[in-house]
């Protein structure tokens, strides 16, 4: 099977981004930018996927992303603010396989290889991993009335970097491992509770600069019905 695309998406500037009142943090300001004009993009993609046997497939693609007036920061001594890069891009690659390894459970993988470029300057643009990927293990089981789920998954997503406010520099967040953990039970369809575990291996990690390290393990219950 062969899958192509183009796209055209554009976003708009938050209100943080266009009214907020001058922050301080320390000697540095941050400073809103009501001339914000929206993010545009086009996209395109090219994907392959191979059925090599009823419990085997594979899929490899790669993809382009071309972006105008771009939304990032910018620092002028020290006053930082959100500036629109006039254009910037992204490409890669990823890749991905599925195992049915048997009638109640399954397996699958994937990577994705991303460069991305501030056309402008050259540099690379902010929290975007060039390597990220995950594995995963999802199971099923019907037990007379009762549906009965459950998925395993490990995320890798690599080192990112970013512009420190503070001091102008360019930084790395490290690299992480997650491991996430859900289970369901589904009764006829109309009624089901769930459990659901992120970071289950307790990682430390850090999605941004603004977020402290992650908070540990969470654990999260919930129960429906549907009529």
């Amino acid at each position: 099977t062969v899958r192509a695309s183009v796209g055209r998406a554009f976003r708009a500037p938050t209100l943080v981004e266009l009214f907020q009142p001058p922050l301080s943090f320390g000697y540095v300001t941050f400073v809103s930018n009501p001339d914000l004009e929206p993010e545009y993009t086009w996209s395109t993609d090219l994907e392959v996927e191979r059925r090599f046997t009823k419990k085997l497939t594979g899929r490899a693609g790669i993809f382009y992303n071309d972006m105008t007036d771009l939304i990032a920061n910018q620092a002028s001594g020290d006053v930082r603010s959100n500036v629109n890069i006039d254009k910037a891009r992204s490409a890669g690659a990823e890749a991905g396989i599925e195992w049915a390894m048997c009638r109640f459970a399954s397996a699958g993988m994937n990577y994705t290889y991303v460069n991305a470029e501030d056309k402008n300057t050259g540099g690379e643009l902010e929290y975007i991993p060039e390597n990220s990927g995950s594995v995963t293990l999802r199971m099923h089981k019907d037990i007379k009335q009762w549906k009965i789920e459950g998925t395993v998954s490990g995320i890798y997503t690599g080192e990112r970097g970013f512009q420190d406010w503070a001091t102008g520099g360019w930084y790395e967040l490290d690299a992480y491992w997650r491991t996430d953990l859900a289970l369901k039970a589904s009764y006829k369809d109309t009624g089901w509770v769930k459990v659901g575990i992120q970071n289950v291996a307790d990682a430390e990690y850090q999605e941004s600069v603004m977020t402290p390290l992650a908070p540990g393990r969470l654990v999260v219950a919930e129960a429906g019905v549907r009529y």
